[in-house]
């Protein structure tokens, strides 16, 4: 813990600090996010939570950084890796270092080997250069958005059959068999996927699998919106490029009945499903912001380098 001017505390998370969390992130973004949606995104996991605060010493919270715990293979090895989500400091504090301050202490006590083995981060331009110069972290890449115009009506014929499920053993099994085509990826099992898109308050993701006689070769996880539909994760064997033409022929159909003309990806470290996705129209585009992609490995038994093929989806971001 690190006791500065004013009686400030920059401390790990502490029951009762929620509410006070979720106001502070609020004026911080100029946002109004319930603190439902907090409870939800930092649900507790097995592995954890890696939240902390600079609060004052009746517990108002002035600075924040957190990690969303996440299982990556890297190189066929399993760690334990932090999605960094909600960095901010209080308008009034701004300037003070305050910020930087929590998050070099959050690192110095969640980055090691037998915690936080890797960390990634999707900063703003201003917090990417915090996130460099302070805290070591190197830039992999730009997130890659995909979109296409709704197509038109027409047959297509994958052989796949596209059936709407919930995340259970077959995904498991679906997920040994695609992890080889990875080298570096979030552990996309049911468990995952069921914290990353189960019970988000007022948000339903829909779980897609495309099948062919019986054995399930991808699955998609989408989102019905008023202007877009986005397809938001996506597990490929990379035996049947079929099976990918199939589940975009399905969500096709789901923004056809929506009356949604534009669908929206985020695809980045799966060369042949950007090769799929683009035979049908799909095309690379101008991200509507800088939406940089940068990490850090606090183990040497992970190098920046086997990092940067990160297989990044909506699903690694922070949405919330």
């Amino acid at each position: 813990m690190d006791s500065g001017v004013n009686g400030i505390i920059i401390r790990p998370f502490a029951a009762g600090d929620e509410a006070g969390i979720n106001a502070s992130f609020n004026r911080a973004f100029g946002l109004q996010r319930q603190l439902e949606d907090w409870v939800w995104k930092f649900q507790p996991t097995p592995f954890g939570r890696f939240i902390w605060v600079a609060a004052t010493p009746g517990g108002e919270v002035l600075a924040h950084y957190a990690a969303v715990p996440v299982p990556v293979q890297v190189a066929g090895k399993v760690l334990l890796a932090g999605q960094g989500v909600d960095a901010f400091a209080v308008p009034e504090v701004q300037g003070q270092h305050l910020y930087t301050r929590t998050v070099q202490a959050f690192y110095e006590a969640c980055g090691g080997e037998q915690q936080l083995a890797v960390s990634y981060v999707f900063p703003g331009l201003r917090s990417a250069r915090i996130f460099e110069h302070r805290l070591g972290f190197s830039l992999l890449a730009e997130a890659k958005v995909w979109r296409r115009p709704l197509a038109r009506p027409g047959a297509r014929c994958t052989g796949h059959q596209v059936v709407r499920v919930a995340p259970d053993g077959r995904l498991d099994e679906l997920w040994r068999a695609a992890a080889p085509r990875y080298p570096v990826a979030v552990v996309r099992d049911a468990a995952w996927l069921t914290r990353r898109f189960s019970g988000r308050p007022g948000v339903d993701y829909l779980h897609l699998a495309a099948r062919r006689r019986h054995q399930l070769h991808a699955w998609a996880v989408v989102r019905v919106e008023a202007s877009r539909v986005a397809w938001a994760d996506l597990v490929w064997d990379g035996d049947r490029p079929a099976a990918v033409a199939a589940l975009d022929g399905a969500i096709t159909d789901l923004a056809r009945r929506a009356g949604v003309e534009n669908l929206e990806l985020w695809l980045e470290g799966d060369g042949a499903a950007e090769e799929v996705v683009r035979h049908y129209g799909w095309r690379r585009v101008p991200p509507p912001a800088a939406m940089l992609l940068m990490a850090r490995s606090f183990t040497p038994a992970v190098g920046i380098d086997e990092l940067s093929c990160l297989y990044v989806t909506m699903g690694d971001a922070d949405l919330v």
